[in-house]
């Protein structure tokens, strides 16, 4: 095989904590696998991100190097001093590899080619990083060292719509005409749901195409998108949605003109509270089910959500107390079985030094001969039964 399309896979850390800073998270990866390894990761080769469906950060570290890589897992599989905070509580921390989907573009014969090599010059047989996806995904967004740290190719497929994905292509005025509803719509659904992620510039069948974005209209989304929520009620948190413009690479582009500036609009809702039902600016409220929005919903389909909620919420409440009742039967039924061999250990002690001393002190003091030898004989007594040298004067005066 051809060294220059050798398959490549980056390291996969999955179950790890999702309530710290993710920078706070990243050192403790790269901390970790110098721990272990004495391999010393780059920032940039460490890609971040959260996982809905398993509620928990997952990363992909590029070494570049197959060697490397297996080094790294194996002491990784083997080792049982994680850093703490760096694994999810009640998780235990899986490491493996992950080959990085899209390997086939890097067999087109294109000018644009370069612009996926490495600049690892210790790994002259890997000419490129082939990119780090950004979840375990049918080819999610590419990470490499000279492109910008996120970025997608065109005509890359992410997959399916899901309950937490949804994709819109994005093209003509959709940006003037159209977005801002959607962006109403679709936030206040994921707020109300599981949370999720609205993808602008890809279309309905997961491929990507991208939108004409430019500096101008980047800040013009940014203003609609805060206008948006500052309307909705009860309030939205900053901390509760994130938007990212991630650019899209045409590799089949052969013209010599610049390409445009083509992205992808990424706005990332996280779920709301369990107990509260958030409204557009309009006053209509929405939700999100099996890959589509629901709403606006009716009061039977209000009333009907209540009671879902409620129920989640009752039924979390119970498993959470079910738990702690388990947790602490375990403890007490430990302590009871201490506290039951430190009392039969007792009685054993006392029960061997005045039952089974007695009648053997008795025993040698009849048959001793002379005082010496009944000392000598007794003194091998107290070392054979480890009894103490007052019980056993106590046993010989008796």
């Amino acid at each position: 095989m051809d060294m220059d399309h050798e398959e490549q896979f980056c390291v996969f850390f999955s179950n790890l904590e999702d309530q710290f800073p993710q920078s706070s998270l990243v050192t403790l990866i790269i901390s970790f696998i110098f721990q272990i390894t004495g391999i010393l990761v780059s920032e940039r080769d460490v890609a971040l991100r959260h996982s809905e469906p398993c509620k928990c950060n997952t990363a992909c570290v590029d070494l570049g190097d197959p060697d490397l890589q297996q080094r790294t897992v194996e002491a990784a599989q083997m080792s049982n001093s994680a850093p703490k905070g760096l694994v999810k509580r009640g998780r235990v921390l899986r490491v493996g590899y992950f080959q990085p989907p899209m390997l086939q573009v890097m067999q087109m014969p294109s000018p644009r080619l370069p612009l996926m090599r490495t600049g690892n010059a210790a790994a002259p047989k890997h000419k490129s990083s082939n990119g780090i996806p950004v979840t375990p995904q049918p080819s999610p967004p590419i990470y490499s060292r000279d492109l910008p740290r996120m970025h997608l190719v065109k005509n890359q497929r992410l997959g399916n719509e899901t309950r937490i994905l949804e994709f819109k292509r994005g093209g003509g005025e959709y940006i003037q005409k159209y977005m801002r509803r959607h962006l109403a719509k679709y936030i206040c659904a994921f707020l109300n749901s599981e949370g999720g992620s609205l993808m602008i510039g890809v279309d309905d069948g997961g491929v990507v195409q991208g939108v004409c974005c430019d500096h101008k209209t980047e800040d013009n989304v940014r203003i609609m998108i805060d206008q948006v929520i500052h309307h909705f009620d009860p309030p939205v948190l900053p901390q509760m949605y994130r938007l990212d413009f991630i650019p899209v690479h045409d590799l089949c582009n052969t013209e010599p003109e610049p390409e445009p500036d083509l992205k992808v609009l990424e706005i990332t809702v996280k779920a709301g509270r369990s107990n509260i039902l958030y409204e557009t600016p309009e006053g209509e409220a929405f939700i999100r089910r099996d890959g589509s929005v629901q709403g606006p919903l009716r009061a039977k389909d209000i009333q009907e959500w209540c009671h879902m909620k409620f129920s989640q919420e009752y039924q979390d409440k119970e498993n959470t107390l079910r738990l702690q009742i388990d947790t602490l039967e375990v403890r007490l039924g430990k302590i009871e079985r201490q506290q039951s061999y430190q009392a039969c250990k007792a009685q054993e002690s006392v029960d061997g030094t005045s039952i089974d001393a007695l009648p053997t002190a008795t025993l040698i003091r009849k048959n001793s001969p002379k005082t010496e030898d009944s000392t000598t004989t007794l003194g091998q007594f107290e070392h054979t039964n480890s009894l103490k040298r007052t019980n056993s004067r106590f046993c010989i005066i008796f």
